[in-house]
């Protein structure tokens, strides 16, 4: 299910809904707030361990110690590929390929008398045979590590560890208990993520209003952009889409200071927020007016909305023919008048 060409329901492995399900255990005292840290603290430290070598991290996440390592770089597999992986690394030339070749004694590591015949190259070699493609699966052949340690480690070089497998490894709170979690409060989870993609959408498109219409099967969301509105549609099961709908209606309430309002009768405020158009952007400032009413079918919600004045649009921006806008830039050149600019409520003064 999507809206606005995102998904909305997240699975589990998702970040933001790992952190907001840990949130919920919070809540209902399944773990306690320092667990959810330290799982944050674990996955931090593996993200930055991925840039280790594959030898490095087998010695540190898994059983295997040292000397087992060093018994598995001797293995004659890793040595029938050490050519093609070296050539494709750029570490050795064929030419001293083959002389490494001439050199090897039988049962012999092609990797070690390359290491022997050029010592100013060790390092770099020493490194390739530490990143070996096949190292970790060579050493769950081998049974030196188990397969969980294998997906473990696999995982975090990927850096696709994800934050619900470290609360299940570490013992804080395992997969079924998480995935309850999250199915209690998927409504609430999916609300949280429907209102950022409006806002994100609004700043993105430049709407000058947000409206959200509940019905028996879940709500038709609207972002009016001059006089084009662009439509999407939250459809759920009967029962989620109501409690997702209901969910989504006091999360917006709640950015006005008004999450104890009744659905039974009308009301409005001001609001407030800031919020990134995509990740890793600049947070930005959408600030305006909540309008709320209770209706056959449930609750309806208008935001109008105002952007920080230096995001507004300039003149060529506005949804007007070529003509509308040159005859404005010829009434802004004279000297002097008035330009009033009038409507009902809700036809886009603003």
């Amino acid at each position: 299910m999507e809206i606005f060409g995102h998904p909305i329901d997240l699975p589990l492995d998702n970040q933001a809904v790992a952190i907001r399900v840990g949130e919920f255990m919070i809540e209902e005292n399944l773990i306690r707030q320092d667990d959810l840290a330290q799982a944050l603290d674990v996955q931090s430290q593996e993200r930055q361990d991925a840039d280790l070598p594959m030898g490095a991290l087998l010695t540190r996440y898994t059983a295997m110690d040292a000397d087992e390592l060093e018994t598995l770089l001797q293995h004659p597999e890793l040595h029938k590929t050490f050519a093609s992986t070296a050539l494709a690394a750029g570490v050795l030339n064929r030419g001293q390929i083959e002389k490494c070749l001439r050199l090897k004694g039988v049962g012999e590591g092609l990797g070690h008398v390359a290491q022997r015949r050029y010592p100013a190259m060790r390092r770099q070699i020493e490194a390739l045979m530490m990143n070996h493609p096949v190292l970790a699966d060579l050493a769950r052949r081998l049974d030196l590590i188990s397969k969980p340690e294998l997906a473990r480690i696999n995982g975090i070089k990927a850096r696709q560890r994800a934050l619900a497998d470290i609360l299940a490894d570490i013992g804080l709170a395992d997969k079924e208990t998480q995935i309850r979690v999250l199915d209690r409060y998927r409504p609430e989870i999916i609300a949280e993520h429907v209102a950022a993609i409006l806002f994100r959408e609004a700043l993105k498109q430049g709407a000058r209003s947000i409206h959200l219409d509940q019905d028996d099967q879940g709500v038709e969301l609207r972002l009016r952009t001059g006089s084009t509105y662009h439509r999407a549609y939250l459809d759920q099961p009967p029962g989620q889409a109501l409690r997702t709908a209901q969910a989504l209606m006091r999360w917006i309430k709640s950015l006005a200071r008004l999450e104890g309002a009744s659905g039974q009768l009308p009301g409005n405020g001001t609001f407030h927020l800031k919020i990134a158009p995509a990740p890793g952007q600049e947070r930005r400032s959408i600030e305006g007016q909540l309008t709320f009413c209770p209706t056959r079918c449930g609750e309806c919600m208008t935001l109008l909305l105002t952007q920080s004045s230096e995001y507004g649009m300039r003149l060529d921006e506005l949804p007007y023919s070529p003509g509308v806008i040159a005859a404005f830039k010829k009434l802004l050149e004279s000297g002097s008048g008035l330009i009033v600019v009038c409507g009902p409520a809700g036809s886009g003064r603003r």
